[in-house]
């Protein structure tokens, strides 16, 4: 909302009498409360926009009665208005986006694995995951092959488009609608990447179809590996049904992507534990894991639970903090936080170092800053056709990349942050020892510093986090201080270690409210201030 709000603000500032319009899911989901966080905007449009929108603006042109358009909040004296609902729209009346009207084509060629499309086939799902909020709305609709192709030809004849991100919240519910996909797809010869539920349908069939049909990768919404979990999620699915599905994925010779998220209503220490001992056994099966806290998103059966239980008292301020963590399953707080804080982020730091240092020793990693374009030069020998290959990689990819071997094109998925901070500790370990320093957040990219950094490991290190749990429980035996000491022990320059998408918030808080703090430096960018650290 932060986001939204500063570009609201932005343009009311610029001219006070211009009108805005504010869409997206938090509006959907949460309209007052949208409305009142984002206090500049004149009206909210409520669900799918693409129509809505039309109608609001012919209404204001032709200063009719905006009340008559349907999916709309707009402002009544102190309080709202909200018109009736809009039924979801037909998918495939809608036109495609305006990729000419931003240099689309030109964008995507920046990318380190060609030129990539998201394509969008689908919206909403059929199924109602406790956890989930629905954002492509209420009920699941599909285009016609015919017009997802039109796109395609478009995409690739005129934008040159190589590999394709189908970005359905679920690509297909039925696998007849995949095999037909994978027949039109082939003739395009562009790589392609799916969501896909695990279902009985999805057979090793199926999936060697797909890799036939140049499909490179697919994500599965694993969530737990406990069957009690599973079923009070609504997935439908069981632990058995998983490891047969990515099994047989693995066989196919499709790179697999899975999620869990802990914290469910009956999760418990227990069933935690049991899913971490699966992702441990089971590793193989997937290139790529992440785990998670569920986050009470507005829309959700989890959150408006919690609403109705008064676990969440003010909706507003609960969006305003950015949908904090809140304890709904059977742990404790001390048990659900130290789970959450300590054992997730250390299992998931532990496990990427292991892949990350596979990966330098099987494909001669090197990675060194490329001096004067804010970029790293990361170099690798392809383990399939000895190809030497160098990509020039963004700071704020360094936690997580795809390159493609330039030479035969197999797909590589990397975590650099690993092999940076090896390559760069004495940088780090110099930063460290300076007087007044400090490390702000304590997450999993801090997990990935106590594995790289000896010096961090042995030394004392002033850390910051605002969280008040994480501040109780510390980090590996080191106290976490509250960010107010950064202005009490006179802190001079700060080592950010927070997420990448966090940083002009980070930053922007830090210049206002903590002017002795003369340096920030982001973990991303550590290859570049050698000067700053000597």
């Amino acid at each position: 909302w932060n986001a939204v709000k500063e570009v609201i603000d932005a343009a009311k500032s610029a001219k006070p009498e211009i009108i805005t319009v504010i869409g997206g899911s938090l509006v959907t989901h949460s309209p007052k409360e949208a409305m009142t966080i984002v206090d500049k905007a004149d009206y909210g449009v409520i669900g799918e926009g693409e129509i809505t929108m039309c109608e609001l603006v012919g209404a204001l042109q032709d200063g009719t009665d905006v009340s008559r358009v349907h999916g709309i909040i707009y402002r009544v004296g102190d309080g709202f208005a909200i018109t009736p609902a809009r039924n979801d729209c037909d998918v495939e009346l809608l036109p495609w986006p305006d990729y000419e009207g931003f240099g689309y084509g030109d964008m995507m060629k920046l990318s380190s694995v060609g030129v990539t499309a998201s394509l969008t086939t689908s919206r909403s799902c059929p199924f109602s995951c406790t956890f989930c909020s629905k954002s492509g709305g209420s009920k699941y609709r599909q285009r016609s092959l015919e017009s997802i192709f039109e796109e395609l030809d478009y995409l690739v004849g005129k934008c040159g488009v190589t590999q394709i991100m189908l970005n359905d919240e679920l690509f297909a519910a039925d696998t007849e609608r995949i095999y037909a996909f994978c027949d039109g797809i082939e003739k395009y010869s562009v790589k392609w990447v799916v969501f896909l539920r695990i279902s009985g349908g999805v057979t090793y069939e199926l999936l060697k179809k797909m890799r036939d049909a140049n499909c490179i990768g697919v994500f599965y919404g694993l969530e737990s590996a406990d069957d009690e979990v599973l079923k009070s999620m609504k997935k439908g699915i069981t632990s058995a049904d998983m490891l047969k599905t990515l099994s047989i994925t693995k066989q196919a010779g499709l790179e697999t992507n899975g999620a869990f998220i802990f914290g469910d209503i009956v999760e418990s220490k227990a069933s935690a534990t049991r899913t971490l001992e699966w992702i441990e056994d089971h590793h193989e099966l997937v290139n790529n894991i992440d785990m998670a806290p569920i986050i009470l998103y507005p829309g959700s059966k989890l959150y408006k639970d919690a609403v109705k239980t008064g676990q969440i008292t003010d909706t507003t301020q609960f969006i305003r903090n950015k949908c904090p963590l809140v304890n709904v399953s059977r742990m404790s707080d001390d048990e659900y936080y130290e789970l959450v804080d300590t054992m997730l982020p250390r299992w998931l730091a532990s496990f990427y170092n292991k892949t990350s240092m596979a990966n330098q020793l099987a494909l001669k990693e090197e990675l060194r800053s490329n001096e004067g374009t804010g970029t790293y030069r990361h170099s690798f020998v392809c383990d399939a056709c000895g190809g030497l290959n160098v990509k020039c990689i963004k700071p704020k990819d360094i936690v997580m990349h795809r390159a493609e071997c330039s030479v035969c094109g197999k797909e590589y998925f990397f975590r650099s942050i690993y092999l940076m901070l090896r390559t760069y500790e004495a940088t780090v370990e110099a930063f460290l020892q300076r007087d007044k320093t400090a490390v702000l957040g304590a997450g999993k990219i801090l997990h990935a510093l106590r594995i790289c950094s000896a010096y961090f490991r042995e030394n004392e290190v002033l850390i910051v986090d605002s969280s008040p749990q994480k501040q109780k429980q510390g980090f590996e035996e080191k106290r976490i201080f509250p960010q107010s000491a950064l202005l009490e022990k006179g802190i001079e320059r700060v080592l950010c270690t927070v997420g990448s998408q966090n940083i002009s918030d980070v930053t922007r808080e830090i210049r206002t409210n903590y002017p002795g703090v003369q340096e920030v430096i982001w973990i991303y960018d550590i290859g570049f201030v050698m000067s700053s650290a000597q």
